[in-house]
């Protein structure tokens, strides 16, 4: 199985839980199982037929090769939407990576916590100083 990234825009004309729903029902149908699911309300930038606002639906979802030709048939023809994009996107990958990342920092921050010192004035410095102070005296 591979991961995907959907992002539909829909009008806001149409309603939006219904089609999340098909989209839904049509990847599991096919053997698919959604890992994440979001949906928003988006101010466009431009215009995509007639409309300044959408709704943003981001899908991350795992499904056999395969099937993924039939899924885009299916949301070409049956789905109606402004726009679409998917794309293949390694979602348990980077899941994975980020709890690593997240238990380095929680390490980092613990060792930080035990390093912090105060600092001492360098005894270099106060040399150097007494010599500033005697050549401005001359």
């Amino acid at each position: 199985m591979n991961d995907y990234l959907l992002v539909v825009l829909f009008s806001l004309k149409e309603k939006k839980e219904s089609d999340q729903k098909k989209i839904e029902e049509t990847i599991k149908k096919l053997g698919g199982k959604i890992l994440y699911s979001e949906n928003r309300l988006e101010q466009l930038v431009y215009k995509i037929k007639k409309q300044d606002q959408a709704n943003l639906l981001k899908v991350f979802f795992s499904l056999e090769a395969d099937s993924l030709a039939e899924f885009k048939k299916i949301l070409n023809q049956k789905i109606e939407n402004l726009r679409y994009l998917l794309v293949k996107f390694p979602y348990t990958k980077i899941e994975k990576s980020k709890k690593e990342l997240k238990k380095k920092k929680a390490k980092k921050e613990t060792k930080k916590k035990t390093i912090k010192k105060p600092l001492k004035k360098a005894k270099k410095t106060e040399k150097l100083d007494k010599a500033l102070e005697k050549i401005l005296k001359e």
